[in-house]
């Protein structure tokens, strides 16, 4: 795998992230990370948004030592518990219905690392 070490690697396939940082110029590569993202028992959105990220991040930096790797993750939720992502277009649209007018959060966290 040629990477350039120039670039920043992006520990993400999100379209929207990859998008961003191309609009910021920011040169990068795309290595998603492989992490299982089952919320933990009894874990709240907000503990798991930041568990997956640090997760994401320290998988891929541990395959490109001595570069930077940026990983994000985000999530909604309803009274602290993580809603998930939707499975099926039907899925997203039961979901949208669910939080249609009630309150709801939004959690996003990123990381930044590099391994040497």
């Amino acid at each position: 795998m040629k990477t350039s070490k120039n670039h920043l690697i992006l520990a993400s396939g999100s379209p929207r992230r990859r998008e961003l940082l191309e609009r910021l110029k920011i040169k990068i590569e795309i290595f998603p990370a492989d992490v299982d993202e089952t919320p933990l028992k009894s874990e709240d959105a907000k503990a798991m948004v930041l568990r997956l990220v640090k997760d994401k991040a320290a998988v891929v930096a541990k395959r490109f030592p001595g570069r930077w790797v940026l990983a994000s993750d985000t999530t909604v939720a309803q009274d602290g518990k993580p809603i998930g992502k939707p499975t099926s277009i039907t899925d997203a649209k039961r979901t949208l219905k669910k939080l249609q007018g009630k309150r709801h959060q939004v959690y996003t966290a990123i990381c930044l690392q590099r391994d040497d």
